[in-house]
């Protein structure tokens, strides 16, 4: 393993090793989601009311870098921007927490809908098709950008060309010791939202 190279590339070439198989690594993770996945995912959404266009949050715990926090602190003023913003009229906010979460979820945002207790593959599929997930450093950030969902991935301490998420539509916003601002993260989104 190469330290500083991207942790996809190190792991590529290790599983390659173990197997004799030289095969340079892919540019990016292409994950695929299956139809019955869909079909899930689809199906919550509906049952939700979520509208078109909606937006998936991801604020809940990315565990630590080298011991400092990967976790943005500021997801709840974000919403809030976000929801009095006329740029963000007609979407709805959406999380997926996990049963730990649901709590953590409501203070975030309160006008939230949550899809609770998604299996993996319609997590992916929900990702996928949302307009756009913002996302600390975590895996529901991969996996958005793993199906080629739009990302916008806040990140604090991250080493991004080590860990950062890798994908045709990841958008980074990275500020370190101190974290994006909540004007810099909504700004970027609403510009995203409207390329």
């Amino acid at each position: 393993i190469v330290y500083g190279e991207h942790a996809l590339d190190s792991y590529w070439r290790l599983a390659g090793a173990f197997r004799g198989d030289a095969t340079p690594p892919p540019d990016r993770v292409h994950l695929r989601v299956s139809t019955a996945a869909d079909a899930v995912a689809r199906d919550a959404l509906a049952q939700a009311g979520v509208r078109p266009g909606y937006v998936v949050l991801v604020p809940f715990d990315g565990g630590t870098f080298e011991k400092l926090d990967k976790k943005w602190p500021r997801f709840a003023e974000l919403a809030q921007t976000l929801l009095a913003d006329s740029r963000f009229a007609g979407r709805d906010i959406v999380m997926a927490p996990g049963p730990d979460e649901m709590d953590a979820a409501r203070a975030v945002c309160p006008q939230a809908i949550l899809l609770a207790k998604l299996d993996l593959g319609p997590y992916c599929a929900l990702l996928r098709d949302a307009a756009l997930t913002i996302a600390n450093d975590t895996g529901p950030g991969h996996m958005a950008a793993s199906v080629g969902g739009n990302l916008l991935s806040v990140l604090g301490p991250t080493k991004v060309e080590q860990w950062g998420p890798r994908g045709p539509n990841v958008s980074i916003v990275q500020r370190y010791p101190e974290w994006p601002s909540v004007d810099a993260v909504a700004a970027r989104a609403l510009e995203l939202l409207s390329a």
